[in-house]
């Protein structure tokens, strides 16, 4: 992939990025719009890990085969999604906490990932992670 085609699909999945809530009886959760269509508004299945079901349902893989040389660029880039992706969740959702991540790994995908900060589970990712084969990028809520 190109770097414009991969800066064009960031500005077309991370931009205009849209939240929805789904809730069952006792919570609600924040769901991109658009990621997971199939989970209807009101979901009848029981939730267990609250922060798993959120990161899991709430992934974008961006530009796959990330070279060792592209990843420092590439953090570059994820330090500025995750900065704009919490600044929208808590502009939105000034109640909640939130935690947002970019996952950049050597010959692998580039995957964003977000889930609410529970105060009962810990985040998914413990944190930030800089080594030769892999990068986490996090923001949390203060």
């Amino acid at each position: 992939m190109r770097r414009v085609d991969f800066f064009r699909q960031i500005a077309e999945a991370m931009l205009p990025v849209e939240f929805r809530i789904v809730s069952d009886d006792k919570n609600e959760y924040v769901i991109i719009r658009g990621g997971n269509e199939t989970i209807e508004d009101k979901i009848s299945f029981p939730v267990d890990d609250k922060t798993a079901f959120e990161a899991l349902t709430n992934h974008i893989h961006f530009f796959d085969k990330v070279t060792k040389k592209e990843m420092p660029y590439l953090k570059q880039i994820a330090e500025c999604v995750c900065d704009l992706a919490l600044g929208r969740l808590e502009a939105e959702f000034p109640e909640k906490r939130f935690a947002v991540y970019v996952g950049i790994q050597k010959n692998e995908s580039v995957i964003f990932r977000l889930h609410q900060l529970w105060p009962d589970e810990p985040p998914y990712y413990d944190t930030d992670c800089d080594t030769d084969d892999m990068i986490i990028v996090s923001r949390r809520s203060e």
